[in-house]
């Protein structure tokens, strides 16, 4: 998520969602933790 968000700070928002996209796409459960919270916001 940090990348992520380094790539959004840069203006790169599609560089940080195809980082962050494939590994929140792998989980099927736990979706109410703090980090795949916080990982659906910067995705949206």
């Amino acid at each position: 998520m940090n990348l992520t968000r380094l790539y959004v700070v840069q203006g790169r928002d599609q560089d940080g969602r195809s980082v962050l996209s494939p590994v929140y796409d792998w989980f099927t459960e736990g979706f109410e933790t703090q980090d795949l919270i916080q990982a659906k916001q910067l995705l949206d």
